[in-house]
C-alpha cells in the first residue's frame, strides 16, 4: 500500500486530533482530582502551628502581624466558643517565628486548639474584651486549627 504525501499529512493530523481528544476525555471525565489541600496564604496577617504532641505548651511556627499583637490559644469545646487557654506576649509589627506560649493547662492527646490573632489595644497587655481577633478583608478570623497527638513528629522548618 502506497500513502502519498497528503494523505499522509491527513493521516497524521487525525491522529494527533484523536490523541487530544482522548487526552482531553480522561483529564476532564476520567480522572480523579489530586485531593485538595488547602493553601497557606500568608498575607499582612498570618499565623501557622504544625500538629503538637501533649505538652504545657503550644509552639508557633510563625506569626506575621501588620501592626503587631498577640497570639491566643483556645479550646475546641462543643458549642464552638472555645476557652482561652493561652496566650502571647505583646509580639511587634512583621514576622516572629518560633516562639512557645504557655497554656493554663496541658493539652491532650486527640483534641484540636485553635491559635488565633488579636489586636493589641496600644497598652501592651492583652485582655480579651479590648483586644479583638483580627479579621481578613472577607470578615474572616485569622485563625488555624490544629492538632494534640502523641505520635505527631516535630516539623521541619517553615520557608516563605
Amino acid at each position: 500500500m502506497h500513502i502519498n504525501q497528503k494523505g499522509f499529512s491527513t493521516l497524521l493530523v487525525a491522529i494527533v486530533v484523536s490523541l487530544i481528544a482522548v487526552a482531553i476525555v480522561y483529564f476532564v471525565f476520567v480522572k480523579e482530582p489530586a485531593e485538595q489541600v488547602d493553601p497557606l496564604l500568608v498575607g499582612n496577617n498570618t499565623i501557622y502551628v504544625s500538629n503538637t504532641k501533649p505538652d504545657v505548651k503550644v509552639n508557633v511556627a510563625f506569626a506575621i502581624f501588620e501592626s503587631g499583637g498577640y497570639v491566643v490559644i483556645y479550646d475546641d469545646s462543643e458549642d464552638g466558643s472555645g476557652s482561652i487557654i493561652g496566650n502571647s506576649t505583646i509580639l511587634p509589627q512583621g514576622e516572629s517565628r518560633g516562639f512557645d506560649i504557655a497554656l493554663s493547662r496541658e493539652s491532650v492527646d486527640g483534641e484540636a486548639l485553635y491559635a488565633m490573632l488579636h489586636f493589641d489595644n496600644g497598652d501592651g497587655v492583652f485582655n480579651f474584651a479590648e483586644d479583638p481577633p483580627i479579621q481578613d478583608g472577607q470578615g474572616n478570623i485569622m485563625s488555624m486549627r490544629f492538632h494534640v497527638f502523641s505520635d505527631t513528629t516535630e516539623s521541619g522548618v517553615i520557608s516563605l
